[in-house]
């Protein structure tokens, strides 16, 4: 049992950290797209 709730736990970890990066990677494009039209406007 209490290996399970382990497993459980350490999974939910796993998944949260991947929740995290996914919302990153979009912000971090989101900004890249902002930087690019400001850029854009400047030229």
């Amino acid at each position: 049992m209490l290996g399970f709730i382990v497993k459980v736990c350490s999974y939910d970890i796993i998944f949260s950290q991947r929740l995290v990066t996914q919302r990153f990677k979009v912000l971090i494009t989101a900004i890249e797209a902002a930087l690019r039209k400001i850029g854009a406007k400047g030229y």
